[in-house]
């Protein structure tokens, strides 16, 4: 968190003088945590690959669209709701080294972009 203060101060070619080399201490960042407790908290996060991270607007209508040929039978007519199901996917990531990071407050899904992820399980209820 204190090299994000300072990536911030550095790129706004700003100059704290009690930071030694604009750098906050680990205590700052703590206190800064605290004080904005009620917009920023600490999580654990689940990496995705970039891939993934990177989906387009066009891409969520075109899986729109693919939805709603699927929920169609052969001939044409709607299939009955009463013969749709909604599974729930949970996924268990095999990481023993899970960063925490900072997020914006009762973010739903915290995740971090990676190049590459650790082995998980998908169960499915």
């Amino acid at each position: 968190m204190h090299f994000v203060a300072k990536n911030v101060l550095d790129a706004a070619y700003r100059h704290v003088k009690c930071f030694k080399n604009n750098l906050p201490s680990a205590e700052w960042a703590r206190s800064f945590l605290a004080q904005h407790s009620s917009e920023l908290t600490m999580r654990t996060c689940q990496y995705i690959k970039k891939v993934r991270a990177g989906i387009t607007p066009e891409e969520v209508n075109k899986y729109f669209d693919y939805l709603s040929q699927s929920l169609k039978n052969e001939d044409g007519s709607d299939i009955p709701p009463e013969h749709i199901f909604n599974y729930d996917e949970t996924n268990c990531m095999d990481d023993p080294r899970v960063k925490r990071c900072v997020f914006k407050h009762r973010v739903k899904y915290p995740e971090r972009i990676r190049d590459s992820t650790k082995a998980s399980i998908s169960l499915m209820f």
